[in-house]
């Protein structure tokens, strides 16, 4: 059975190199749409074999996808949409694999969606493609648990491997059986998820609790922008890159040199942050704040919800870094002495 692979990252690679050792189907070609995949692409098949196609439904690629002679187009988180003249271009069929279970998570950043809204196991799907976005039948299906110390590139990493699975399950249906005979019954309400961009990860950590803050904070980190919250240096607005955190209970010591948020129930440290100045979509003009000072003795400390606390271990760095938080409701620094500054932000 022969056929082509479409792939625009790390899940297309990984899949590719575990088909090119099944000797049972034959590979025609590969087709990317960015330069940085063809020269990783290169390392793996001849450059013969690779195609770089930033519009697959124009009508010279049609041409050029119909000389292959496939009988089987491989979808592996290839980014446009194909037209019905494209996807019906094979003997059999073109599939796609899925990073959601169907129908529940249609469309875009499936994985992310997933573990923000803590699902507690992680859904994956090979459909058939039609005209309507991750509508086609379901061929195989499989789930994996997600665990606690999973982040986003972890179960990336995993859902690969899991794919390559179900994706040999696939094969071998499409190869013996009648087409169809092949497809499962899809359980569930259909739902459709839009594509994640980075403004979507501004994350309003005084409306969720720790628990959906910490979610949602590992389902974006690297290798993705990360979720943010916004800072104000000398006027400019700025955010704050929040990459990795950590769910603290009330008798845990707070540490120098540390960001924590105050969610809607307990405390979240940040245990991998970095401050940003002047992006493009903090443009937004901030009100001028004031700042009044006031002393609290430690045992009397009790921070509200919504509040960001960063500690630091001098009264002059507080006051440098000051500057850097006055957009948020209230900033908390930690002294040498048996006292805490609060620095409350009166809009």
């Amino acid at each position: 059975m022969k056929y082509s692979i479409f792939l625009n990252g790390e899940r297309g690679l990984y899949i590719l190199k575990k088909l090119l050792k099944l000797k049972t189907y034959k590979l025609n070609s590969v087709i990317c749409c960015r330069n940085e995949i063809r020269k990783k692409l290169k390392k793996i098949i001849s450059s013969k074999k690779i195609n770089l196609i930033r519009d697959i439904n124009n009508d010279e690629n049609f041409i050029r996808l119909k000389s292959l002679n496939d009988d089987l187009f491989i979808i592996a988180g290839y980014p446009q949409i194909f037209s019905k003249k494209i996807y019906s271009i094979p003997k059999k069929m073109t599939i796609n694999l899925h990073a959601g279970p169907i129908p529940q998570y249609r469309g875009g950043s499936p994985l992310n969606w997933q573990i923000i809204n803590q699902e507690k196991k992680i859904g994956i799907a090979i459909l058939k493609v039609n005209e309507r976005i991750d509508g086609g039948k379901l061929i195989e299906k499989s789930n994996f648990n997600l665990k606690k110390e999973d982040d986003i590139r972890s179960v990336h990493a995993k859902a690969n491997r899991l794919f390559f699975i179900i994706l040999k399950k696939a094969l071998l249906k499409i190869k013996k059986h009648k087409l169809e005979n092949i497809f499962l019954k899809k359980i569930g309400k259909s739902k459709y998820w839009s594509q994640r961009r980075d403004h979507h990860g501004l994350l309003d950590y005084k409306k969720k609790t720790a628990s959906e803050c910490y979610d949602f904070i590992r389902a974006i980190t690297k290798p993705y922008p990360g979720a943010w919250i916004r800072h104000k240096t000398k006027n400019k607005m700025g955010i704050i890159r929040l990459y990795k955190s950590k769910i603290i209970n009330e008798k845990t010591a707070l540490k120098s040199n540390s960001l924590y948020l105050t969610c809607k129930d307990s405390l979240l440290e940040i245990t991998d942050f970095k401050i940003l100045n002047e992006k493009k979509f903090s443009k937004r003009k901030s009100k001028i704040c004031k700042i009044k000072v006031k002393y609290v003795k430690r045992d009397k400390l009790m921070p509200k919800r919504g509040t960001l606390l960063l500690i630091d271990p001098s009264i002059g760095s507080a006051l440098n870094l000051l500057s850097n938080f006055s957009s948020f409701e209230k900033v908390f620094f930690n002294c040498p002495s048996i006292f805490f500054f609060i620095f409350y932000i009166i809009h």
